[in-house]
């Protein structure tokens, strides 16, 4: 049985509606299988969402607080990726079929989710930082549908 096979009602029940439901992969089963920490969960689960402006801005946000926080010392950039190592009997879900399982063909969307979820850094953070506020920009004048 692979990560996106799994058979678990709590993914298959969703309170509030079924954005995430629909997805072949919820964003919350592929932060938990690559023990992805809170900042990089959220900006995955707000990214791949509706691409609202808003849900676009939560990501920023979650984005930027990742990107202080490491730079006060208050956190390890590296803590999940130290554990996914320590773990090798967990399946990884790698970006790229994340990406290609829920059809995101935004490559914009697919740039972020490689800088923050493949070997973080203070550069890679920055830049989905920067992808973000293009993305942003871009929803906000209207230049994309709501699609994944």
């Amino acid at each position: 049985m692979t990560a996106g096979d799994v058979d678990c009602s709590a993914l298959a029940t969703q309170v509030g509606g079924d954005h995430y439901k629909n997805f072949a992969i919820q964003p919350v089963e592929f932060a938990l299988v690559n023990g992805l920490n809170a900042a990089q969960a959220n900006i995955v689960k707000y990214l791949v969402r509706d691409k609202s402006p808003d849900d676009i801005a939560k990501a920023g946000h979650y984005c930027e607080l990742w990107l202080e926080m490491w730079r006060a010392g208050r956190l390890d950039v590296f803590g999940a990726c130290l554990m996914r190592r320590e773990r090798e009997d967990v399946p990884i879900i790698s970006v790229a079929g994340f990406v290609y399982a829920n059809k995101i063909n935004d490559p914009i969307v697919a740039a972020i989710l490689v800088a923050v979820c493949v070997e973080p850094n203070e550069t890679a953070i920055q830049h989905a930082c920067v992808l973000l506020r293009v993305l942003a920009r871009r929803l906000y004048a209207g230049g994309v549908p709501n699609e994944r």
